[in-house]
């Protein structure tokens, strides 16, 4: 038994410890299985990101190849250009025997086919540059998603070799790795194909970009190409025709010439027409924004002198209160006077019931006194002592008896004489109080008007110098109005200037094109942007030198 008591006990043991191992070994797997959610949670989201942003590059090449192509519309090339012409040996003979008006038609029309050849070649230029730098911001963006492609599979490598490491302990502890997680894995395989395939596709797309801006480069060559044919080709012979023929060539070319001057000084005049009419559109702004400072101090100085005014009505309140706080101190006051009319006659006529009670007071001592005398005259008599006693003379009790009624009212009014000197002196103390309070009253009363007076002067001071400075601003405003008006006047007498002298050029223009209809000129080319291209056609000089 017991043998069998310590196996059992060394097999509940070892139980433990596996169960111990089987639990950590669970929590581990459980922190791992978390760690793997939150960083498919992060892959999904950088997953979505990419989604978003492979979109947002797929509508943007759709939108920039769609640019392109409406960038690419554009000017047309012309019919004579497309056209295929093989070149006519015998056309070197044609053209010295054409005439010299057919050569100057020829020549003209020729430097009209190259200034248009010029306007495409600039165009087409200004088109690649944009193609180019669109292809540089493709390619940017194409060197980011690689990097951020390369990024994610370097993490896709590290999460497969988790999920290998994860899968060998779970075999080895025959533990399944959890479905989700392997659903969630093939969804993000798919998503990474789906990806890798769209790079496909815009890879392919900035070929076929590319390859268009080849085809465009080599056409731009072919055009370069053919210009600089036209430009170097062979001097036709020109016959010495009629002395006529050379005196209306030699006219025709001072009527050229001096169009070209007259066209010169008008643009000259036209720019300077431009010049004066930015000073005039500077000047113009500069004093709008005058004008606007000086509605913003208007606006300021109205707000104050609101704010003055409002200051002005408040303290008109407090005069208006005050004025009534010194009504009802002066109606406080009367009451007091009266009150104090009262005591003072209350005064006197105590005073005077004072004086009778002394007078009684010392009538009454007076005629003590003589009954004291008296009785001390009867005392000294020494047989009538008994009689006095046993009260046998009548007269004599009645005086006694009087005496003691006087003496009681004396004593009465001794106490209503002390009870009147109480309230006397009661009265005395409240009449110097009311003194005292009257005197503050009247100096608080006198230092309240003062300064409200002050303040009423001060604020009034105030008003009338934003009054001033009100009617200041109003008179710079109108100034500044006026000034306006007079430039606007100014302004539309140039513009009408301005459009009376570009009308008069093309009546000049118009003029002088009827008359010379028997060799049309061409019209002034533009200025090409670049330098390179900016040279003159040589074969309308060789023409006009001739």
């Amino acid at each position: 038994m017991k043998d069998e008591l310590a196996l059992m006990k060394q097999v509940k043991s070892e139980l433990e410890k596996a169960l111990k191992e089987m639990t950590t070994e669970r929590d581990n797997l459980q922190s791992n299985i978390e760690e793997q959610s939150k960083s498919i949670v992060e892959l999904k989201e950088k997953c979505a990101n990419l989604e978003t942003a492979v979109k947002e590059s797929k509508n943007s090449d759709k939108r920039s190849k769609n640019d392109m192509n409406s960038r690419l519309i554009g000017p047309a090339l012309p019919p004579w250009l497309l056209e295929e012409k093989k070149p006519d040996p015998n056309e070197i003979e044609k053209l010295n025997n054409t005439d010299p008006a057919t050569l100057r038609t020829r020549v003209i029309d020729l430097e009209g086919k190259v200034h248009e050849l010029k306007q495409l070649v600039t165009y087409r230029e200004d088109v690649i540059l944009r193609i180019y730098q669109e292809i540089q911001k493709k390619s940017s963006k194409l060197e980011a998603s690689e990097v951020e492609r390369s990024s994610l599979s370097a993490q896709v490598g590290i999460l497969k070799k988790e999920l290998n490491a994860l899968r060998g302990s779970g075999r080895r502890s025959e533990v399944g790795y959890p479905p989700e997680i392997e659903i969630e894995i093939e969804r993000l395989r798919g998503k990474r194909d789906r990806e890798y395939q769209r790079r496909k596709r815009a890879e392919a797309e900035m070929d076929e970009m590319e390859a268009e801006l080849n085809e465009m480069k080599e056409k731009v060559k072919k055009m370069e190409d053919e210009l600089a044919e036209i430009a170097n080709a062979p001097k036709p012979v020109i016959h010495a025709g009629d002395p006529v023929d050379k005196a209306r060539i030699a006219e025709l070319q001072t009527v050229v010439n001096q169009l070209r001057l007259d066209n010169e000084s008008k643009r000259s005049e036209l720019f300077d027409l431009r010049s004066r009419f930015e000073e005039k559109s500077a000047m113009l702004e500069s004093l709008s924004n005058d004008i606007k400072a000086k509605e913003r101090q208007v606006v300021d100085l109205t707000t104050e002198l609101t704010n003055k005014s409002s200051q002005l009505e408040q303290t008109i309140k407090e005069l208006e209160s005050v004025r009534l706080r010194a009504i009802r101190g002066g109606v406080e006051t009367e009451r007091w006077q009266m009150d104090l009319n009262s005591v003072r006659t209350s005064n006197r006529f105590l005073s005077q019931q004072t004086n009778e009670l002394r007078l009684r007071l010392t009538t009454t001592e007076e005629q003590l006194n003589e009954a004291r005398k008296n009785l001390s005259v009867l005392k000294n008599r020494g047989g009538e002592t008994s009689a006095l006693n046993g009260h046998t003379d009548p007269e004599l009790v009645k005086e006694v008896a009087e005496l003691k009624s006087q003496l009681g009212n004396a004593k009465e009014t001794i106490t209503n004489l002390e009870g009147a000197e109480s309230e006397l002196s009661e009265l005395k103390t409240k009449y110097d109080a009311l003194i005292v309070q009257l005197k503050s009253v009247k100096q608080n009363t006198s230092v309240n008007n003062s300064t409200d007076s002050e303040r009423l002067s001060q604020l009034l001071s105030d008003l009338k110098k934003e009054q001033e400075s009100s009617a200041a601003s109003a008179e710079r405003v109108s100034q500044l109005t006026k000034q306006l008006a007079e430039l606007e006047t100014t302004l539309s007498e140039t513009r009408q200037r301005l459009n009376g002298v570009m009308s008069e050029n093309r009546r000049n223009d118009l003029e002088h094109a009827a008359g010379c209809q028997d060799a049309p000129i061409s019209p002034p080319t533009k200025r090409a942007r670049r330098s390179t291209r900016s040279s003159s056609n040589p074969t309308s000089q060789q023409l006009f030198s001739v």
